[in-house]
């Protein structure tokens, strides 16, 4: 199914003009937010999570595309280890 939509997407991509319209820009966050927002049902889990994000955020004036989301996996252990069981 993957190569279908691929191809299907190609397709039917060619004939937007502008993508702008669509907001595509908000689909990626949103499918990660979705995937993320079930597993957050502890505290441990939170902490991790938000200092991930955090960390993300912070970094994200300083450093070059893409090194942030790489350096929140850093906060997501530093939140976990916060929980450590």
């Amino acid at each position: 199914m993957w190569p279908l939509g691929v191809y299907l997407g190609t397709i039917l991509g060619a004939l937007v003009e502008d993508t702008a319209v669509f907001g595509l820009d908000a689909l990626f966050p949103a499918i990660l937010l979705g995937l993320v927002v079930p597993g957050l049902n502890s505290l441990r889990q939170l902490t991790a999570t938000f200092s991930g994000a955090a960390l993300t955020l912070l970094a994200t004036p300083f450093l070059a595309a893409g090194l942030p989301a790489v350096l929140s996996i850093a906060g997501v252990y530093l939140g976990r280890k916060l929980y450590a069981k």
